[in-house]
């Protein structure tokens, strides 16, 4: 095992996971709004 590869890879994870995070409340939040009104 590397000793910065599980780091890197982490941090790349997270970003991941919050950019999808991110991405997919807007994108409920856009479809919430536009089926209310």
């Amino acid at each position: 095992m590397k000793k910065y590869d599980w780091r890197s890879a982490d941090m790349m994870k997270f970003f991941f996971y919050v950019i999808m995070y991110f991405i997919a409340i807007r994108q409920f939040i856009t479809c919430y709004l536009h089926t209310s009104s």
